[in-house]
C-alpha cells in the first residue's frame, strides 16, 4: 500500500469522459457548447469534475505520505530517492519528445503513461503534465517559479490544491479561446466578476429571472447559434439576416448592430445601446466579453508593478499604547473591513482595527493592514488577533469581542480544524504564539454596527443574527470603535480611483452586456426548422450471413450455426482461435475483424494476426506459431493453450524469462507438449 495500487489514476481518456459526463449533466442545450466553460459556470472553475479527481487524487498522496512518515520514518529515504530516480526518468522522457506535455489540454495520450504505475509516479506525472517542476519530494514549483513546501502542504491543503488546479484551468484557458467566440479566454477569466449577475439569478425564484438565467448560461457556454454559424456547418442555409437581411447575421450583428433587434423595447437593450460603438472596436478582439458575457482577467485586475500589496507588518497606535510585548489583560475589541471597493475582490485591500476597553472607556489602540496577495475580511479578522496576541504580555488573561462568528467557530473548534481552513498558516502562528507566551484567550461573537438606528441594520442583514445577552452597551461602544480605526486604515491603503474607477467601470459594464445577451436570446423568434429527409434503417447483417462468410473453418464442414452453437464454443480447425456464443464479440469474431483467420504453412503454422481466446484477445506484438495445440511466440516465448496469460501484455524479446527459453528449446527439439 506504501507505493499504492497499480490502478492509481485516471487515463486522460477516463478524464475526457469526466467532463463530457458533467457537461451532459449541466442542463444546457449540448449542441456547439464548450466543455470546460460549461462545467465551470455550473459546477464552479474550482469544483469540475477534472478538478475533484485532481483534488482527490493529491489528497490521498498526502494521507499516506503522512501515514508513511508516521508509521515508518526509516522508510523515508526511501521514498524520496524513488521520486528523484522517476523524476529524472520522466524529465528524460519529455525533453526526448520535445519538452512540453499537453495532454491534459488536448485528452491525448501523454509520452509519461508509460512511467506511470502506482500512486508515487501517478504524482510526478500530473506535475509535470500542469507544468510544475517536482524538484524533490517535499519542495516544488508552479509554472511562475513559486515554491511549495511540503510541510506547509500538510498543515494546509487547500491553498496547494486550488494552485494545482488554477494550473489546471490555465492550460484549459488556450483550448477554450478556440471555441467560438471563445478569442481572449486565453488571458485568464476573472470568475468572481463574470458570476457576479450569474448568482444574483440564481436567488430568484421568478419565472422570468430564471428564463433569463438559463439564456445567460446558453450563450456564456458558446451554444448560441447565429445564422452565420448555422451556414458555416450547412451549405445549404442562408448566413444572412433573416430580421433585417444583413448579408453576415454574426454574433456581432445579433447582440449588437441589428436595428430590428436594437429596437426591442426592453430595459436591458435602451440601457446598453451606448455600448454599441465600443462593441464594434473591441468585439473581435475580446469577443468573449462582448458576445459570450465573460470577463477577461486584464479588464478586471491591476497591474502587477501598482498592486500595492504589502510585504511586511506595519501598524500605527492610537492613544498613549504601551510598547509592543507589554499590553496587558483585559477586554480587547478587533475588526477588519474591506474598505469602499469591499464588492470587488481584485480591489479588495483590508484594514484592521483593534482597542482595548475598560468599561465605556476606550485605552488605546491600533491600526493596520492585511499583508499578501490574498486580501478577504475572514483572513483580515484572524489576522487582526494575531497582531493582538503579538503586542500582549507573557502570561496575560484576554477577553477578545469579534463581529466575526467564523472566526470564534474555527478558533473554539482547536487547532486540528483550524490547520485545515484556507487562513490555517494565520491560525498555526495563533496556537503557537499562545502556546509559547501562555496567555488565556477567550474569544466572543457579538453583531456588528449595535450602534447604529435598527432599522439600517436590517436593510444590511435580511435576517439578522439575535443579540447575545451578555452584550451591554460598552461592548457596542467598543466595537464601533474598532470598527471606525479599521474603516481609518482602508482609506490609507486603498486603491487609487485612476487605477479603480476603469475596472469598476467594466464590472458595471459587464452586467449590462450579460442582461442584453440574455434578454436578445430571450426575444429571438424561433428559427424554422429545415426538414431533413429521414434516413433510412441499415440493414443488420444476419449470424447466419457472418457465418457462411466467414474466413473461419469450423468442423464438421457444412454444419449450420445453430448446430454448433449447442456446445456454447466455436473454434476454428485452422487458427485454433475460438470464442464462446455468449461473448459480446462472437459477431466480431465471426466476421475476423478481430481475429482474421490468416495461416500459413510451415514447419510450424505462422498466424498474421492476433488471437482471441475466453473473450481475451492477444497483443499484436506477438509472432505466433501454432505448435501442436498450442500457440507459442517465437519472440518472447510465451505460450497458451486455454488461456492467454501473459500474451495479452507487449512481446518484449529482450527480457526473455528463463521459462521463454525453455519453451522455445522444446519447439526445437520437437517436445512441446
Amino acid at each position: 500500500m506504501l507505493w499504492g495500487h497499480p490502478i492509481s489514476g485516471l487515463s486522460t481518456v477516463q478524464l475526457l469522459e469526466a467532463e463530457r459526463s458533467g457537461a451532459r449533466c449541466s442542463g444546457i442545450r449540448p449542441a456547439g457548447k464548450c466543455r470546460f466553460i460549461t462545467n465551470c459556470v455550473v459546477y464552479g472553475p474550482c469544483a469540475h469534475p477534472v478538478a475533484r479527481v485532481l483534488k482527490e487524487t493529491f489528497k490521498l498522496w498526502f494521507a499516506t505520505l503522512s501515514k508513511v512518515v508516521a508509521t515508518m520514518p526509516s522508510f523515508f529515504p526511501q521514498v524520496r530517492d524513488a521520486w528523484i530516480k522517476t523524476r529524472d526518468a520522466m524529465s528524460k522522457t519529455l525533453v526526448s519528445n520535445g519538452g512540453d506535455d499537453f495532454s491534459l489540454v488536448y485528452f491525448k495520450h501523454s509520452c509519461l503513461d508509460k512511467h506511470v504505475h502506482r500512486l508515487l509516479t501517478n504524482i510526478i506525472s500530473l506535475f509535470f503534465r500542469l507544468g510544475w517542476n517536482p524538484r524533490y519530494l517535499d519542495i516544488w514549483f508552479n509554472p511562475e517559479g513559486d515554491e511549495f513546501l511540503m510541510g506547509a502542504a500538510k498543515d494546509c491543503l487547500a491553498p496547494l490544491l486550488y494552485e494545482i488546479i488554477d494550473s489546471y484551468n490555465v492550460l484549459q484557458y488556450e483550448r477554450a479561446s478556440k471555441h467560438f467566440d471563445g478569442k481572449g479566454i486565453h488571458l485568464g477569466v476573472e470568475w468572481s466578476s463574470t458570476f457576479s449577475l450569474v448568482y444574483t439569478m440564481r436567488k430568484s425564484r421568478d419565472t422570468y429571472v430564471v428564463c433569463l438565467l438559463a439564456a445567460l448560461e446558453t450563450v456564456t457556454v458558446g451554444a448560441a447559434w447565429p445564422q452565420a454559424r448555422v451556414g458555416d456547418i450547412f451549405s445549404d442555409v442562408s448566413q444572412s439576416c433573416p430580421l433585417c437581411g444583413e448579408l453576415l447575421c454574426d454574433s456581432l450583428h445579433v447582440f449588437w448592430n441589428c436595428p430590428c433587434i436594437n429596437s426591442i423595447q426592453d430595459d436591458a437593450m435602451s440601457n446598453s445601446n451606448h455600448l454599441a460603438p465600443i462593441a464594434n472596436e473591441e468585439g473581435r478582439e475580446y469577443p468573449c466579453y462582448w458576445l459570450r458575457g465573460l470577463m477577461p482577467k486584464p479588464f478586471a485586475q491591476i497591474p502587477e508593478d501598482n498592486a500595492g500589496y504589502l510585504d511586511r507588518y506595519h501598524c500605527s497606535y492610537y492613544l498613549t499604547a504601551p510598547a509592543s510585548g507589554q499590553w496587558p489583560s483585559g477586554d480587547y475589541f478587533g475588526d477588519a473591513s474591506g474598505g469602499r471597493y469591499n464588492l470587488f475582490p481584485t480591489l479588495r485591500r483590508v484594514g484592521l482595527g483593534l482597542v482595548c476597553m475598560n468599561g465605556s472607556t476606550c485605552m488605546f489602540g491600533l491600526k493596520s493592514y492585511l499583508m499578501g496577495k490574498v486580501q478577504t475580511v475572514h483572513r483580515g479578522e484572524a489576522a487582526i488577533v494575531l497582531v493582538l496576541i503579538g503586542h500582549l504580555a507573557d502570561n496575560s488573561v484576554v477577553n477578545y469581542y469579534g463581529d466575526n462568528e467564523n472566526f470564534v467557530d474555527c478558533f473554539n473548534k482547536g487547532y486540528e480544524h483550524c490547520r485545515q481552513t484556507l487562513n490555517a498558516d494565520i491560525y498555526q502562528d495563533i496556537f503557537l504564539l499562545l502556546s509559547r507566551k501562555n496567555i488565556s484567550f477567550a474569544p466572543y461573537w457579538m453583531p456588528s454596527h449595535l450602534l447604529d438606528d435598527p432599522d439600517r441594520r436590517r436593510k444590511k442583514s435580511k435576517d439578522p443574527k439575535p443579540v447575545p445577552a451578555w452584550v451591554e452597551h460598552w461592548h457596542k461602544v467598543g466595537n464601533n470603535n474598532a470598527d471606525i480605526l479599521a474603516s481609518e486604515a482602508c482609506k490609507r491603503f486603498d486603491v487609487s480611483a485612476e487605477l479603480a474607477d476603469p475596472i469598476i467601470n467594466r464590472i458595471k459594464q459587464l452586467k449590462l452586456i450579460q442582461n442584453r445577451l440574455a434578454s436578445i436570446i430571450r426575444h429571438l423568434p424561433e428559427r424554422p426548422r429545415v426538414p431533413r429527409p429521414p434516413r433510412a434503417p441499415r440493414r443488420r447483417v444476419t449470424l447466419d450471413e457472418i457465418f457462411h462468410t466467414s474466413s473461419h473453418v469450423f468442423l464438421p464442414a457444412n454444419s449450420s450455426l445453430g448446430w454448433l452453437s449447442k456446445f456454447g464454443r466455436l473454434s476454428c480447425a485452422s487458427c485454433h482461435a475460438s470464442c464462446s456464443t455468449k461473448s459480446a464479440g462472437f459477431r466480431a469474431f465471426l466476421a475476423g475483424s478481430r481475429t482474421p483467420c490468416r495461416v500459413q504453412e510451415d514447419r510450424h503454422r505462422i498466424l498474421g494476426g492476433v488471437i482471441s481466446m475466453n473473450g481475451a484477445v492477444s497483443h499484436p506484438s506477438h509472432t505466433l506459431h501454432i505448435v501442436g495445440k498450442c500457440f507459442v511466440c517465437s519472440g518472447c516465448g510465451y505460450k497458451a493453450s486455454q488461456k492467454l496469460h501473459n500474451l495479452k501484455s507487449e512481446c518484449v524479446p529482450r527480457r526473455r524469462t528463463d521459462h521463454g527459453n525453455a519453451v522455445l528449446k522444446a519447439v526445437e527439439d520437437g517436445t512441446l507438449n
